[in-house]
């Protein structure tokens, strides 16, 4: 009979205190990308003749907290297999890059949202220095 070894338990508590900084570095990224690629999308939607942008603040915090708690969520998940650090924070971040930024980005090219292409893989490659970041900080502060 083979002998089953138990795996650590996820500290709930850093997860949290973890997701937040997550969500911290992730926004200031996305702030920093967005800002320079403000007018480059604003020029975009004009010549898509899409309606004015409403922002969404609840439905967007909602969102940065969800991607940093998934991101800091599946670091501590795969930890115990890959060991704590950069390395494994890279593969998380990947990972939730991967499914939620190129999926949504083939997603919205194929179904043709009014932006260009190029656009949209602009704003997907900007994110994924995001989202690593995000995870190594993420990374850092969580401990089992």
């Amino acid at each position: 009979m083979e002998m089953v070894t138990s795996l650590p338990l996820i500290n709930y508590k850093r997860l949290v205190v973890a997701g937040i900084l997550a969500a911290v570095v992730l926004l200031a990224c996305q702030l920093a990308l967005i800002g320079s690629l403000s007018s480059t999308i604003m020029a975009a939607r004009d010549a898509a003749h899409l309606p004015a942008f409403v922002p969404r603040p609840v439905l967007s915090i909602l969102e940065l907290l969800s991607t940093s708690y998934l991101i800091v969520w599946l670091y501590a998940a795969i930890r115990p297999r890959f060991g704590p650090g950069i390395g494994t924070a890279v593969r998380s971040g990947l990972a939730v890059w991967f499914c939620l930024g190129v999926i949504v980005t083939i997603h919205m090219i194929s179904d043709n949202f009014g932006f260009p292409a190029s656009i949209i893989m602009l704003i997907a490659a900007g994110m994924l220095p995001a989202v690593v970041l995000s995870s190594i900080a993420g990374a850092w502060a969580y401990r089992e």
